[in-house]
């Protein structure tokens, strides 16, 4: 009698946990997927990730939803993709703020940017100009810099060719503009990898490439969760430098 009960308690507990266990990479995915991001509806990532989810969820099988959750300094994006099941139905496409420097800027913040993420793949940076009003009558980034210390929010930004790059005229570590896809931290690696192959094969398809990426001046990137891990990690480096460098303190 005490072995057929202890049989049975050990069938249910293997049940409890088989119900329990995230998505398994070859059953995934048997239902809708949704998409966090961190901007309002219609604007540049907004168009890019609900372009990229109507060829994912054909890929897929399974309607891919996009959930814009704006506002914040985009800590309430972070805060629901932390929050988040993981178990392979939720992604979320976070731009550099949630994913690097909130963490810097704000003395707390309501999720652990390093440990409440699992990396997926690096979408795309975007590319960026820092002009000034002739006005200003600054020669350099040198002296724009200190111009703007006793004049801010003269700065504004824009497109132009054949204008050489921060990087080149000195200030190689400022922080880029990214959006990058990561899961809930615990999402099951099998699947992490499964959702990099997909949004990587569709934003190398040439037309997408072009018409939702190069063409409007950003630059794709759809590395691996690994590649993703190390950039993530070395652009909060260089934004605790940028921080400490230039005296600001956290709010």
């Amino acid at each position: 009698m005490k072995t057929l009960l202890s049989w049975l308690l050990t069938c249910t507990a293997v049940l409890a946990a088989n119900a329990l266990t995230p998505a398994r990479a070859e059953d995934y995915p048997t239902r809708p997927l949704r998409v966090i991001t961190a901007n309002s509806a219609g604007g540049t990532s907004d168009i890019f990730v609900r372009a990229l989810s109507e060829k994912l969820q054909v890929r897929l099988g399974q309607p891919v939803i996009v959930e814009n959750r704006p506002g914040g300094a985009m800590i309430i994006a972070g805060r629901a993709c932390a929050d988040a099941a993981n178990d392979g139905y939720t992604i979320c496409l976070l731009p550099n703020e949630t994913l690097t420097l909130n963490q810097l800027t704000y003395k707390s913040i309501s999720y652990d940017p390093k440990k409440d993420f699992a990396p997926i793949t690096n979408a795309f940076i975007n590319t960026q100009v820092m002009v000034v009003s002739s006005a200003l009558n600054v020669a350099s980034l040198d002296e724009l810099a200190q111009v703007s210390k006793s004049k801010p929010g003269t700065l504004s930004s824009a497109l132009f060719p054949d204008v050489p790059t921060l990087g080149e005229l000195g200030f190689p570590n400022l922080a880029p503009v990214y959006f990058a896809f990561v899961a809930p931290a615990g999402t099951p690696h099998p699947i992490i990898a499964r959702l990099q192959d997909e949004i990587a094969a569709i934003g190398n398809e040439p037309d997408f490439r072009k018409t939702r990426l190069t063409d409007i001046g950003i630059d794709p990137v759809f590395d691996t969760p690994e590649h993703l891990a190390q950039y993530l990690e070395q652009q909060r480096a260089n934004g605790a430098k940028l921080i400490r460098d230039s005296g600001f303190q956290p709010r």
